[in-house]
């Protein structure tokens, strides 16, 4: 996998994980969103790429949570 398609890939999971948010709410998208981003890091981890797509990942989606250290940490 090239590094723009993980990227294209992990923003549609992040895009997804965030309108489960606004769709859901919060608390009942919590263990859907928990499970995108163990796709996310299992993507990057299996595809050996660049580590900031975690991060990357992390931040849209703990940014649109509100409170990133309790939800994802």
């Amino acid at each position: 996998m090239t590094t723009a398609k993980a990227r294209i890939a992990i923003k549609v999971l992040a895009d997804t994980a965030i309108e489960k948010i606004c769709v859901m709410g919060v608390d009942d998208a919590r263990g859907d969103i928990l499970k995108l981003r163990d796709v996310v890091h299992d993507l990057v981890d299996f595809w050996g790429l660049d580590e900031q797509l975690k991060d990357d990942f992390d931040g849209r989606v703990g940014q649109a949570l509100g409170f990133y250290d309790e939800a994802l940490a």
